[in-house]
């Protein structure tokens, strides 16, 4: 599981690094202009780098640096100057080693990279108006830990936001990477190790292989790899059922039944032939009798309860949640 943290935690982590801030911004620009590299910019590349006073444009002026040695053509258009010491020398190295460092100003030329390190993880609230129109522009932008004017704990913009190609975040996902408007701003998200070490997680981010699927012995068959019941499906919410028993199909099961009232038997059984029907109730609506359900379930390793179940009686659900003995998922019209 990969870790997720707030910017509140991220500051704590700089603030208790052991590493000196000139290491931790030289491997963090460096980091950002390897990526660069990854989007095909390199010899006679035309770059501009929108850098902050903070050290997240310190980290903009390294990877200009960078970039600029890689024989890019590279202009840093500077919100002001830097007011970090460590931030204050970066752009200094990166002046002596040919990178044009500009005032701001408006949009003008053409190029083939944004790198956007104007605001980094501390930013909240609106956009200063002067930085507004870069972020209408076309063309790829490379984000520095988060695109700016996304607020990196919610993933709210205010009024407008760099929409990267590609973001280079640093020690771990920020919250507002995957809230709000996060993923669509961020773009790709690529985390890169600078040295900091003992996060406090506010979340974990799962991934495939925190839940692998285990593999089949060459003689299984559709009920020895596990089998689900779906109890649900009404006039008008026929299809909620399918879409649970489809998602138990693609997590793996081998047999997945839509316990319905026999009034909605022809329908499932054409809308997806992999998928069983159980016939439980006479009409096309769930009555009373949860007994008849729980004699049909006993073949069933797993039951769920509520997709598109309609309004039933408080007792049929009651009965049917006592009277089975395995693992059961509550969903929907059940909960209500």
């Amino acid at each position: 599981m990969r870790p997720v943290i707030t910017p509140e935690e991220s500051a704590r982590l700089d603030a208790a690094a052991t590493l000196p801030v000139d290491v931790l911004m030289e491997r963090a620009g460096y980091a950002v202009a390897r990526w660069a590299a990854t989007l095909g910019v390199g010899y006679g590349s035309r770059i501009v780098v929108l850098a902050g006073r903070g050290n997240n444009g310190g980290d903009g002026y390294v990877a200009a640096r960078h970039l600029r040695r890689r024989g890019a053509e590279v202009v840093v258009r500077a919100l002001g100057a830097p007011k970090r010491p460590a931030a204050r020398r970066a752009a200094a190295l990166a002046e002596a080693a040919g990178v044009r460092i500009e005032p701001l100003g408006v949009p003008d030329g053409e190029w083939e990279l944004l790198v956007d390190a104007a605001f980094g993880v501390g930013f909240r609230g609106g956009l200063p108006p002067e930085l507004v129109p870069w972020t209408e522009l076309g063309g790829p932008v490379l984000a520095v830990d988060v695109p700016s004017g996304l607020d990196a704990a919610t993933g709210e913009v205010v009024d407008a936001a760099f929409s990267a190609e590609l973001t280079v975040t640093f020690h771990a996902l920020k919250t507002g990477h995957l809230l709000g408007e996060g993923p669509d701003r961020s773009g790709r998200v690529e985390v890169v190790d600078i040295g900091l070490d003992g996060e406090r997680p506010e979340f974990l981010l799962c991934e495939e292989a925190d839940a692998p699927r285990p593999t089949r012995p060459r003689t299984a068959h559709k009920w020895s790899a596990g089998s689900v019941l779906v109890v649900g499906g009404s006039p008008g919410m026929v299809g909620a059922p399918v879409l649970v028993a489809d998602a138990a199909l693609r997590a793996g099961a081998g047999a997945v039944a839509i316990a319905c009232p026999e009034g909605l038997q022809p329908i499932y059984e054409t809308m997806r032939p992999g998928l069983l029907t159980v016939a439980v109730a006479p009409g096309d609506r769930f009555g009373a009798d949860a007994g008849s359900v729980l004699g049909r379930a006993s073949r069933y390793d797993v039951l769920v309860v509520g997709p598109g179940l309609g309004t039933v009686a408080r007792e049929f659900v009651v009965r049917l949640l006592s009277g089975w003995p395995g693992p059961v998922v509550v969903d929907a019209d059940a909960l209500n």
